[in-house]
């Protein structure tokens, strides 16, 4: 939990851990899949010979590339979910036979056209096949797909190679974090709706961004959302390969939320558990971004009063970690990580507040 807390300092030096699980979660992702076709083997069904000659077509690029795709994590997790039934059983071996070069599937759309790169990695999907999926808790997918306009597309494309550049500029190790844990960005328009993003516990290695072609999503906020959700990502991928930071069988009742005291709303004990990490990286990422900077300028003093509210959470009286595991059974390591976070922030205030009074003493 060091590394992951050093990690979110966006240090020129970064742990191992930032390359390290990416990894490891191929390499679980493989044990998973094997996993699923010896039980479908050993239950008898009738597909497990496909799914074995599925597998056994794919070279080991092209397993990498499907062990890395969100969309290949979200039908493992629901081949659990449904105790991998034959509807499950399916899905998987369509995704198999996708990503073979040797035999690919006839689609319903054309996949390609909707997809763009972001550093040379990352997928911006605009409205493949799985990118149009309606989903009602979703604040991005929750309605039904609405295509883009070709100048639509064109601005969301430049909206991002911009922020993801600036991000690269500045803090290397940040954008080698959203390479890493963010490899597909599904972006969608819903009209009438402000613009908003997320991440999903089920869909390791995405992240959801609504209306990034309209005026009101701005730079300085589309560099924060992909800050902010790729961490999310990297938590979410530590936590899968290591422990959860909610201890197994202790989930809380979703009625039972801490109030953040970042954004004064109630919310559950997972999210805010990872908004601690998430806000600390986001303040150190204005850190870096301020050194680029000079502290007479106006994009100075916004940076500042971001980072103020990033603090903010750190700063109010007690402990973090006494508050959100009063409420809930959170693992000791996060709690211990969470105190490191806010010891942290707190001595770097403490700095800022001493350096202020001896330059008004010297005044």
């Amino acid at each position: 939990m060091r590394q992951i807390v050093y990690a979110l300092t966006g240090s020129d030096k970064p742990p191992p851990v930032l390359d390290r699980l990416l990894e490891r979660f191929v390499q679980r992702m493989r044990d998973e899949l094997e996993d699923i076709i010896w039980n479908a083997n050993f239950k008898g069904s009738t597909l497990a010979e496909s799914l074995f000659q599925a597998y056994s077509l794919l070279s080991e690029i092209e397993c990498v590339r499907l062990f890395l795709a969100p969309e290949f994590y979200d039908s493992l997790r629901y081949a659990h979910w449904q105790a991998n039934s034959d509807k499950s059983l399916r899905k998987i071996l369509k995704l198999l036979q996708i990503s073979s070069n040797n035999n690919v599937l006839e689609q319903n759309i054309d996949n390609s056209i909707y997809l763009h790169k972001l550093g040379d990695t990352i997928e911006i999907d605009l409205g493949t096949e799985f990118g149009r999926r309606v989903d009602p808790s979703s604040p991005v997918f929750m309605s039904s797909f609405e295509p883009l306009t070709e100048n639509e597309t064109k601005l969301i494309i430049d909206k991002l190679h911009k922020a993801f550049k600036e991000i690269d500029v500045t803090a290397p190790a940040f954008s080698r974090l959203i390479r890493n844990y963010t490899r597909t960005i599904f972006v969608r328009k819903v009209s009438g709706e402000v613009p908003a993003s997320e991440q999903v516990d089920t869909e390791l290695g995405a992240i959801r961004l609504r209306n990034v072609h309209i005026a009101s999503y701005s730079h300085e906020q589309l560099v924060d959302d992909l800050i902010h959700e790729s961490v999310h990502n990297f938590l979410g991928t530590f936590e899968y390969i290591e422990f959860p930071f909610i201890q197994y069988g202790h989930r809380t009742p979703t009625t039972i939320r801490p109030v953040s005291p970042w954004s004064m709303r109630p919310i559950q004990t997972l999210p805010f558990v990872h908004a601690c990490f998430v806000y600390f990286a986001m303040f150190h990422y204005g850190e870096k971004r301020k050194h680029l900077m000079l502290e007479s300028s106006s994009d100075y003093q916004n940076i500042s009063k971001r980072q103020n509210k990033y603090a903010s959470g750190f700063l109010m009286p007690g402990k973090l970690s006494t508050y959100v595991s009063s409420l809930s059974a959170v693992d000791p390591r996060a709690c211990q990580s969470i105190d490191w976070m806010e010891i942290i922030m707190k001595d770097k205030y403490q700095i800022e507040v001493v350096s202020t009074e001896k330059h008004l003493q010297l005044a």
